[in-house]
């Protein structure tokens, strides 16, 4: 059975996800860029979620994609927004995570 909280990370990368397509559907403009940051809040958030997972989850299949998606759209909306946070330890974290098939 899946906990509260991979729900709601799953639910948290759905979000950032809708974003994301919608600020390139917008192009270079600040609507863009707002849905950007909201994308960027939401994949946080997911991240966030699944730390306080109850942990029955973390070897499962299904929490370790839904980890992987997650820095996955986190690392995109921090790269369209080109935010310094990328050199930083967690953004070579999520440079990996991302990375990974």
């Amino acid at each position: 059975s899946v906990d509260v909280p991979d729900r709601q990370a799953r639910c948290a990368a759905q979000a950032s996800r809708a974003l994301l397509q919608q600020a390139r559907a917008e192009g270079n403009t600040a609507d863009a860029r707002e849905h950007q940051q909201r994308a960027l809040f939401w994949a946080q958030r997911g991240r966030s979620y699944l730390k306080s997972s109850k942990g029955l989850a973390v070897g499962d299949a299904a929490h370790t994609a839904t980890k992987r998606v997650l820095a996955q759209l986190q690392f995109e909306a921090l790269c369209l927004l080109k935010s310094k946070a990328l050199g930083s330890p967690e953004g070579k974290e999520l440079t990996m995570l991302a990375a990974q098939e």
